[in-house]
């Protein structure tokens, strides 16, 4: 499905999963090589357990009503009647026929729905309670702005058709704010660099600027990260002007190669070396003499 250009509420995650448009995950792969990138579009991202809860928290957040209809809770009771041959409990009720056969028919009855572990409500009521302590937090996700709004726009530089779903939006205050789960707030700094979050920013907002366009004021990009781990804590804050326009580099260039690969069909891996060379922390160390003193290298 190729979406028309445009800005659109209430997709759910799953439609807009399958339009067919470059998102800013896949800018990821191709900054590593055109080969990268393809693979990933021809094979589905794994969905993990950090993938799932970070998808909880969102919905928990920013759209409570949809809970009921898109997770269930493995219910307390499930097992409580089952019972091996001679009427004793077993010690593990879960993996005896029995409640194989209870654990079944339950994944069964409740649909589409995503099963959340019993631990995860009690992560997500702490988690929720770090962000609404957070007086920038609360600001600027609890705001009359939509959330989980999905947009399209093709890139002028390149034509490309790009998507992009942001947490919530200030159209008023030009602002995207998105909610990063981390297991360090007080580094979060790293994981910006280490994930390219400032590529993500900066991509999310091309596709504002040129949907919603108005002369001299440009959209900013807020993140919010809350610790998925104990203590649970939550800073706030905006991406500075430098980070986003690193990031805007950092797009221009994978778009641009993006371009290049579908023109020529060719996806080639990262340039092969001339030579291997081993990193400089597995060699020995020399020592030299120079001007008549003993130089470590």
């Amino acid at each position: 499905m190729i979406p028309e250009v445009g800005i659109y509420r209430d997709v759910p995650f799953r439609d807009y999963c399958e339009w067919e448009a470059v998102n800013s995950s896949s800018l990821g792969p191709m900054a590593i090589s055109p080969a990268h990138y393809k693979h990933q579009l021809a094979t589905p991202r794994e969905d993990t357990d950090a993938f799932r809860l970070g998808r909880f928290i969102h919905s928990a957040k920013l759209e409570p009503s949809s809970l009921l209809n898109d997770y269930a809770v493995v219910p307390d009771n499930l097992y409580d009647d089952v019972v091996c041959a001679d009427g004793s409990k077993p010690s593990n009720p879960k993996s005896t026929k029995q409640g194989k056969e209870k654990h079944a028919a339950w994944v069964k009855s409740i649909g589409e729905r995503q099963i959340v572990d019993p631990t995860w409500l009690t992560q997500m009521q702490d988690m929720l309670a770090a962000i609404n302590c957070n007086p920038r937090a609360s600001m600027w996700l609890n705001h009359n702005g939509p959330a989980e709004v999905s947009y399209v726009w093709d890139d002028p530089d390149t034509g490309i058709r790009c998507k992009a779903r942001c947490d919530k939006l200030d159209p008023g205050a030009r602002i995207i704010t998105d909610i990063k789960t981390t297991a360090s707030v007080e580094d979060f700094t790293t994981s910006i660099g280490k994930f390219a979050y400032h590529r993500q920013a900066a991509f999310y907002c091309r596709g504002m600027d040129l949907l919603d366009p108005k002369p001299g004021e440009w959209f900013k990009f807020v993140f919010v990260a809350v610790s998925k781990v104990q203590p649970y804590l939550c800073h706030a804050a905006p991406l500075d002007d430098d980070s986003l326009s690193g990031g805007r580099q950092l797009v221009s260039e994978a778009l641009q190669r993006i371009a290049e690969c579908r023109t020529s069909n060719d996806w080639p891996g990262p340039p092969e070396p001339k030579s291997w060379r081993a990193p400089a922390w597995s060699m020995p160390e020399v020592t030299l003499t120079i001007n008549g003193k003993e130089v470590t290298l």
